[in-house]
Order: structure tokens, then C-alpha cells, then sequence
């Protein structure tokens, strides 16, 4: 998978790790040998003509445009799994955030409580000066 990631010089190398084992060695390498082909070709645009699609999503569209029903079903599978997880992830930083922030005006809260401590007893040892 690590290896494949390199060869289409996709970054997220965990997304082809993850295809690798949902969908066998010989399965994606079969994918990754049409996409060679594409690639020496010109590549392939993306469906608005904008730019060319990475090497990754080229084999990304190839699993998806498969006619093989099974690999289909799996490739559907496979990537609401990724929505998924890609989901879990984005609440969680959000969720991280959240209490970031909470502990951040906790902390500013706590420091402004020890600045009027610390002012109180230096009024309190000023006023001992006078007596």
C-alpha cells in the first residue's frame, strides 16, 4: 500500500493502505496498471475540464467506474467508511478546539483571579506601611 501510495505519489497514503486491504493486492495493482496507462497518455480531467486529476484520483475513478458489481458494492462500501472516519475526525478536532478554547478562558480567568489576589495584598502591605 505504502509503496503504491509513492507510485502514484499520493499523499494520503493511508486511504491506499486502507484500498489495498479492503480490496486485495491484485485487485488495486490491476487498477494501478490502467492508471499507468492513463497517466502515460495525457491523464485524465476532472469532470469540469479544470485540471487534470492526480494520479490517485485517476485510480480513485477508475475503482468507482468499475463494471465489476462486486468491486462497485465495495468501492460505495469503502468510501462511506472513509466519509465516515473523515467525519469522526473533523468532530473530534472541532470537539478539541472547543475545549481549547474553554481551557484557555479558564486559564485567562484563573490568571485575572491571581492578578486582583496579588493587587489586594500589596494594598494590604502598602496600608501596613501607614499604620
Amino acid at each position: 500500500g505504502k509503496e503504491l501510495a509513492d507510485k502514484l505519489k499520493e499523499d494520503k497514503v493511508d486511504v491506499i493502505v486502507s484500498l489495498v486491504a479492503k480490496f486485495g493486492r491484485n485487485v488495486v495493482l490491476d487498477i494501478f496498471w490502467e492508471t499507468q496507462k492513463i497517466e502515460e497518455s495525457g491523464g485524465l480531467m476532472i469532470m469540469n475540464g479544470a485540471r487534470r486529476r492526480s494520479s490517485g484520483g485517476v485510480l480513485f475513478h477508475l475503482l468507482r467506474g468499475t463494471k465489476d458489481e462486486k468491486i462497485r458494492a465495495k468501492v460505495a462500501e469503502f468510501f462511506e467508511e472513509r466519509q465516515n472516519i473523515d467525519s469522526r475526525r473533523e468532530k473530534k478536532r472541532e470537539k478539541g478546539v472547543k475545549e481549547f478554547t474553554q481551557e484557555r478562558s479558564l486559564s485567562e480567568k484563573d490568571l485575572v483571579k491571581k492578578r486582583n489576589i496579588v493587587e489586594q495584598e500589596q494594598v494590604f502591605n502598602i496600608s501596613a506601611l501607614f499604620e
